[in-house]
């Protein structure tokens, strides 16, 4: 297997190392949110793929390189992912989210609505999201 392209960003957020894998390239950040059970590297086959863009694929507490426990709701990650990207000085992004990444992306959209967040999100993506994620 070929050596995959991007580096690892760090930053702490709430006072505890986080990571994630990172492209630099064109366009939005697109930042792609794993699942319950993944990690940064699930996104790996997609890396390739991508190569050009600015892709950021974080790990959650917990996870592969993140200090913590693992967020317990679809809320509380959207409250750290929005933490982490404003570490990295991320003023825009398009979220990627499979299955509950999904929920956190459409969590991060609900507070930007309220006028809670940033980044400012250009996009939300879903991929298998699941049949009972809150949608407004």
């Amino acid at each position: 297997m070929s050596a995959l392209p991007g580096a690892d960003a760090r930053a702490l957020v709430a006072g505890r190392a986080a990571a994630a894998w990172r492209l630099d390239g064109k366009g939005p950040v697109l930042v792609l949110v794993h699942s319950a059970g993944g990690n940064a590297r699930s996104f790996d086959p997609m890396l390739p793929h991508l190569e050009g863009r600015a892709v950021l694929v974080p790990s959650f507490p917990g996870r592969s390189g993140s200090d913590g426990p693992h967020p317990r709701t679809a809320e509380a990650a959207a409250a750290w992912l929005r933490a982490f990207l404003v570490a990295l000085e991320i003023p825009r992004a398009i979220v990627v989210g499979h299955s509950v990444g999904g929920a956190i992306a459409i969590e991060l959209a609900l507070a930007q609505a309220r006028g809670e967040a940033r980044p400012l999100l250009d996009g939300v993506v879903l991929l298998s999201p699941g049949a009972r994620l809150r949608v407004v």
